[in-house]
């Protein structure tokens, strides 16, 4: 399995011994890291945590790392984002078989199920080089997310509308799901910093403000903003309203510029601190 497709955000570019020092920074900072492999004659995308291994809860030392395989690294992202700062947080283990709730609604339903070492071994190597490198367990542990389509159908399951089970895509044993406890997870959102949920646009910005996702084009229009932010493939746009980019502006004063920009108007730099070139904007530099 080729895993030079590794990806993690903040991580663009980099490999090898400095890979695996930002992964083990991010698991620092953050309690975990997310690495998405792309799909290809090997097996289907999947997404894995970096980091879970490494948790110190009182009496129960460590945590299998999540993995998810999924078409879409977006959905799997943010399933196993928000998965492991619950885990991480103290609110839930996933370390053995149990089904639960995947979304506010209850419609989508997830299943975690333990992966066989050997095949965990296969999936999960960055996160046993980081967890030797920072004197973890390893190698680790690993819990598959199941979660089930718009059909209520699990990724084991043959059915009409997508045919039979994509090969790859379940690496544990297929469970009973009938039989599994269920998992009752409250409504949860984490801040990153006071009145800064995870992943909101105010996070996003604070991202941006820490140079993790450096922004380097902004574009005025209808009183709010658009950040295009990151390096290489972690490029994308975040609609930034008034009263967020000025308590941006407290965090980074070289922003401010950008509290006057007119409607219809962009401003780019070339790098993080650089002085913001203002241009009005024309059809076709979106």
């Amino acid at each position: 399995m080729d895993h030079s497709a590794h990806s993690t955000p903040g991580a663009s570019g980099i490999e090898g011994d400095e890979l695996v020092a930002e992964l083990a920074g991010q698991a620092r900072m953050h309690g975990h890291a997310v690495i998405a492999v792309a799909g290809g004659e090997d097996g289907p995308s999947f997404a894995y945590t970096v980091g879970l291994a490494g948790l110190r809860h009182p009496g129960r030392p460590g945590h299998p790392e999540l993995l998810a395989v999924m078409e879409s690294q977006e959905t799997a992202y943010a399933l196993l984002n928000d998965l492991a700062f619950r885990v991480r947080d103290g609110h839930v283990r996933l370390d053995t078989p149990a089904v639960f709730a995947a979304d506010a609604t209850g419609r989508y339903d997830a299943v975690a199920a333990p992966v066989p070492p050997v095949v965990a071994a296969e999936h999960v190597t960055m996160a046993d080089t980081v967890a030797r490198a920072q004197g973890w367990p390893a190698p680790v542990g690993v819990t598959q997310v199941h979660l089930m389509d718009g059909d209520r159908h699990w990724p084991w399951e043959t059915t009409e509308r997508y045919g039979p089970p994509v090969p790859g895509s379940v690496l544990s044993a297929v469970p009973d799901v009938a039989r599994l406890p269920r998992l009752e997870l409250a409504p949860y959102e984490r801040e990153v910093a006071p009145g800064l949920p995870y992943d909101t646009v105010a996070h996003v910005c604070l991202h941006v403000q820490r140079a993790e996702r450096p922004a380097r084009y902004a574009f005025r229009e209808d009183g709010g903003w658009s950040f295009v932010c990151g390096e290489g493939g972690h490029d994308w746009d975040t609609e930034v309203r008034a009263a967020v980019l000025g308590r941006l502006v407290e965090l980074d004063p070289t922003i401010a510029p950008l509290l006057d920009l007119p409607d219809e108007h962009e401003a780019t730099r070339d790098e993080p601190g650089d002085a913001w070139v203002r241009a009005a904007s024309s059809p076709g530099t979106r």
